[in-house]
């Protein structure tokens, strides 16, 4: 029997979700697959925040390196029932049915979030690792790729012998792309495109066609390596004049109906790419909406621990950073 609407684990079936899940198989059908698209994570399959009240009152803490936060995460709705159209799809025409994440995030974070979505091991497919206690496995996960996946890549890059020999295995213009990316800003973990996932040894990412993102200049270097994309408007909420990026006095209140609409604008934005996407490199915009019928967001509070922040988040770009400064030494020796 074919898989259906009714078999998504875990959600409260809506109109406007089915809808999404109709437009999933489309895509599909039209020849879009799931090995085709990459997937950024905030303000793209959901939204997250800070409180500001929280966020100043830890303020002395974190002046002695103790960072550890909790932040709320909506997930957008439509954004899974539009995966589970695509992959039901998928297992129906024989082809590869599962999702690629790629964030410049880091893999704790990652795997805390999606352990709340029941289902969401069967989207990323084997090996299984979300309910693993061990939240390193996922960072070793074929079709996720982290912050300390792009450390550890670039930071190979960065001695020129090397450079030269691994990039030389790559075709025009992603070589091109790439080495312009190491002469300017070899440390931005928000560059993206497929040939260095292949670099660190992630070959789920071959046949990336299409990244979906909310960063313009992720979608534009994602297009300047000769593929499409879609660039998703967020919006992104700042406290204490606009200083404090993705903090909110009240998170929970700013969450409640943020991202509404955006898994129907990627899914139309999808569908245009559909007719251009062997011809050229395209950017198609997905814009904010609000749909009548969008049921209420779901939303998770998650507390990061301090010692995973500095081991996934802080040291992999210190790291990073240092060996940027050893090499530049070394040119100028």
């Amino acid at each position: 029997m074919a898989p259906s609407f009714a078999e998504i684990p875990g959600l409260r079936p809506t109109a406007y979700g089915e809808s999404l899940y109709r437009r999933g198989r489309e895509l599909v059908t039209r020849g879009l697959g799931l090995e085709h698209l990459v997937w950024d994570a905030d303000e793209v399959l959901w939204d997250w925040a800070l409180s500001g009240v929280r966020l100043l009152s830890q303020m002395p803490l974190a002046l002695f390196g103790r960072l550890g936060h909790r932040e709320y995460v909506a997930i957008r709705p439509g954004m899974l029932e539009l995966l589970w159209g695509m992959r039901h799809a998928a297992l129906e025409l024989g082809r590869d049915p599962h999702v690629r994440i790629w964030t410049s995030g880091y893999p704790w974070r990652l795997w805390r979030i999606l352990r709340e979505i029941e289902g969401f091991d069967e989207l990323l497919g084997p090996p299984s690792s979300l309910a693993h206690p061990d939240a390193g496995v996922l960072g070793e996960h074929p079709r996720v790729f982290t912050r300390p996946d792009y450390v550890a890549v670039v930071r190979d890059l960065l001695d020129p012998v090397e450079r030269e020999r691994r990039l030389g295995t790559l075709a025009e213009p992603a070589r091109s792309a790439i080495a312009r990316q190491l002469a300017a800003r070899p440390d931005d973990s928000g560059y993206k495109i497929p040939e260095l996932a292949l670099l660190s040894g992630k070959r789920a990412f071959e046949h990336a066609r299409v990244l979906i993102d909310d960063a313009r200049n992720n979608v534009e270097w994602f297009k300047a390596a000769g593929r499409s994309a879609v660039h998703v408007r967020s919006r992104t909420p700042r406290i204490a004049f606009g200083r404090i990026p993705n903090s909110a006095w009240s998170p929970t209140r700013f969450l409640a109906r943020s991202g509404h609409g955006v898994a129907l604008a990627i899914a139309d934005a999808l569908a245009a790419l559909t007719a251009s996407i062997d011809q050229r490199p395209t950017i198609a915009e997905a814009h904010l909406s609000e749909p009548d019928d969008g049921p209420p967001n779901r939303i998770i509070a998650i507390d990061v621990p301090n010692a995973v922040l500095w081991r996934e988040w802080i040291n992999p770009m210190r790291d990073l950073r240092r060996a940027m400064k050893r090499h530049a030494l070394a040119r100028r020796g």
